[in-house]
């Protein structure tokens, strides 16, 4: 045999990147005669492509088309040499890339039928032109699936999927040792998750109003719950079956133990009951994310109470003369009763003045009669409020004007403290 053939070879140019593959591989064999067949190994496809036949000074010289691999220039072995290999060096040149990307349509029900469609354009930057992404793997992920898929000529790619398992999506170009740089691109899709409402109560606290409470979460693994920018309607029917009437909104996102694992989902509030025996509700409307769904039904009574006998007396008075308030504060238990020990707020509306204030308070005696004596600061319409308890609705009493001659007229006289307001505000007397 003849001694052992050597090879060298170059490509020109020998800086390429995404879509200039196209080279000349050239160089020299030794110890072959000519016309012996160069091929350009492809150690990744292990594809093989013909380059040209050696000349009788040994050199070679042919076209080739390089992609993100690792060469080689081989010749193959005879009956008279054996094969020889050299690796072919070259720069790969990494070119910036950008995708667009869309899903269509965006809103979808939990456990429908319905897929998405995931489509977009991808571009790499030859020099500083924009050129459309051709024939190149796009990785895609949507809907707890993945998958790679190949643009066209145009650069456009489009995917399907069953969007039910995230809301999230999103599409990368250049990944898996791609000839080009990497981007990507991402969004969310609405799905409408099944919702439950647990632990709803409406308790009795304190000044006759109700405490609602409970919880909103979802019904899927994997979805987070409702949160701070959610809100929902307590409504409140004298019957099970309605028709209900909105009594306030509460919006998600107190914390509770009561919602482990679930922060956020906790909503709690207070209201002023608006009958003595009723039904209530908290009704989630929902939205894109999240389904609309109502909570069981609880109900909550409270005692109706009234004030019995108001008298204010004298009617008129004199600059710094003193009236006397009096009367009774009675239950609905069965048939009405007196209501003992109870604080009521005397109440006025100065003259002029479109509010209530508060003078003094009172403790209603075992039979639940009340009274008090004092300087009448200002001319004013006269009542007593109830504000009621845990147990006890709150209530006025039947207004009464007292005029005093004399005194400069003041909207706000001394001694008098506003009313502070509330939810659910007991109805006070409008004269």
């Amino acid at each position: 045999m003849i001694g052992g053939p050597t090879i060298t070879a170059a490509a020109s140019p020998d800086t390429i990147s995404h879509g200039h593959g196209s080279v000349t591989v050239s160089g020299t064999v030794t110890g072959v005669p000519a016309g012996v067949p160069v091929y350009l190994y492809d150690s990744g496809t292990l594809v093989a492509q013909p380059i040209g036949t050696t000349q009788a000074d040994g050199s070679y010289s042919g076209p080739a088309v390089l992609a993100d691999d690792k060469y080689d220039v081989q010749v193959q072995a005879s009956l008279v040499w054996s094969a020889a290999s050299v690796g072919l060096g070259y720069t790969w040149k990494t070119d910036p890339t950008r995708v667009t990307a869309s899903v269509s349509p965006a809103d979808f029900r939990y456990g429908g039928s319905a897929r998405a469609t995931l489509s977009g354009t991808a571009e790499y930057e030859d020099g500083s032109t924009w050129l459309p992404l051709s024939g190149s793997s796009v990785y895609v992920a949507g809907g707890g699936t993945s998958a790679f898929v190949q643009t066209d000529a145009q650069g456009s790619f489009t995917w399907q999927y069953a969007p039910g398992g995230a809301r999230t999506w999103l599409v990368t170009v250049g990944a898996g040792g791609s000839d080009v740089g990497l981007s990507q691109a991402g969004g969310t899709i609405h799905i409408a998750v099944p919702t439950t409402v647990t632990g709803f109560a409406a308790a009795p606290g304190s000044a006759g109003v109700l405490v609602m409470k409970g919880c909103v979460t979802e019904s899927v693994p994997g979805f987070s719950p409702p949160g701070a920018s959610h809100s929902l309607i307590i409504q409140y029917a004298a019957s099970p079956s309605g028709p209900w009437l909105a009594l306030g909104k509460l919006t998600l996102g107190a914390s509770s133990s009561t919602c482990t694992g679930t922060a956020g989902s906790y909503f709690t509030g207070s209201f002023r009951a608006r009958l003595a025996s009723a039904y209530y509700r908290a009704d989630y409307p929902g939205d894109a994310d999240y389904l609309h769904e109502v909570s069981p039904t609880v109900r909550a009574s409270m005692s109706v109470t009234r004030i019995m006998h108001l008298s204010v007396t004298p009617r008129t008075v004199s600059s710094g003369g003193d009236i006397t308030v009096s009367g009774s504060l009675q239950q609905l238990a069965g048939s009405w009763r007196s209501l003992g020990q109870q604080q009521v707020l005397i109440i006025l509306r100065p003259q002029g003045s479109k509010k209530w204030y508060w003078i003094h308070k009172v403790t209603t005696g075992s039979s639940g009669s009340f009274s008090d004596r004092f300087t009448d600061p200002v001319s004013a319409t006269w009542s007593v409020e109830y504000d009621g308890s845990t147990t006890t609705l709150a209530c006025t009493g039947p207004t009464r004007y007292v005029t005093v001659r004399g005194a400069a007229s003041a909207a706000i006289a001394p001694g008098l403290h506003p009313l502070a307001g509330r939810n659910g505000q007991i109805a006070r007397p409008a004269a």
